[in-house]
């Protein structure tokens, strides 16, 4: 599959979840960024599964909340299909 081509969209819901994504901890950021690399690169191979586990329950800051729907509005864009893995 081909690179990605880049718009506004697709890279402020990037910043999303990496914003999101880094508020779990360095090993959560680490596997979204590998995650959100492989997408950039139009590789859907290494799903997403994973991406979630932290948020099984949802805090009372909204973490899990915020970077959900970060995840689902980036799979959107990219069409990667991956929303039933993470």
């Amino acid at each position: 599959m081909a690179k990605l081509d880049m718009t506004p969209e697709i890279e402020a819901a990037i910043a999303d979840v990496r914003d999101a994504a880094s508020t779990f901890g360095d090993e959560t950021a680490h596997f979204a960024n590998v995650w959100i690399d492989r997408a950039i690169e139009g590789n859907k191979e290494g799903a997403a599964a994973g991406l979630l586990e932290e948020c099984i329950l949802d805090d009372d800051e909204g973490k899990c909340a915020r970077f959900s729907d970060a995840l689902a509005k980036l799979d959107g864009l990219l069409g990667v299909g991956a929303g039933e893995q993470y």
